[in-house]
């Protein structure tokens, strides 16, 4: 069977191809299924949707640390790395959701007080002055304190899991 094909070419150049396939489905048909995942997907319950707030964010440490409590104060000091020691002796690990998250944007404005740009300056100096680098990033912070025993992270409370890590600080 030969198929025939229609091409046009336009002024910049490019090939369009009009290829009928009754086999293929029609434009139509695709933008339906492209409307129909989008709506799917658009809805689903993620840690970036909009009925997140601030007061729904948990600072989880994991569940073996003697830590019970953390002013907000004293976390600044972990995420910046001025304080490295929690008081039982083991290293802290602050660990951080992406850069771009609205959970991370969160946190930096009710806790370190920076904007993105100045987190990123005040790491840059820190790696010359001192030899610090940032806190890791993880997708998935609740597994990295799970398996870390001195981290400390922040997660949404519809993410948290009390057989995984116990909660220290709740933003509000």
């Amino acid at each position: 069977m030969i198929r025939k094909r229609n091409t046009n070419t336009s002024a910049n150049g490019l090939r369009a191809v009009n290829d009928r396939n009754p086999r293929r489905p029609g434009r139509w048909a695709t933008l339906s299924v492209s409307a129909l995942l989008l709506l799917v997907h658009g809805t689903a319950n993620t840690d970036e949707t909009a009925a997140e707030k601030p007061s729904d964010i948990l600072v989880v440490v994991n569940k073996s640390s003697p830590i019970s409590r953390i002013e907000p104060e004293e976390l600044k000091s972990i995420f910046l790395k001025k304080k490295e020691i929690w008081s039982d002796g083991t290293r802290a690990v602050p660990i951080n959701a992406p850069e771009g998250s609205k959970i991370r944007e969160a946190f930096r404005r009710s806790i370190i007080g920076f904007d993105r740009d100045r987190e990123e300056t005040y790491w840059q100096d820190q790696m010359i002055k001192h030899g610090l680098r940032r806190p890791p990033e993880f997708s998935r912070p609740l597994k990295a304190v799970f398996k870390l025993r001195g981290a400390v992270s922040y997660v949404y409370r519809s993410e948290y899991r009390q057989n995984v890590a116990k909660v220290i600080l709740v933003l509000r």
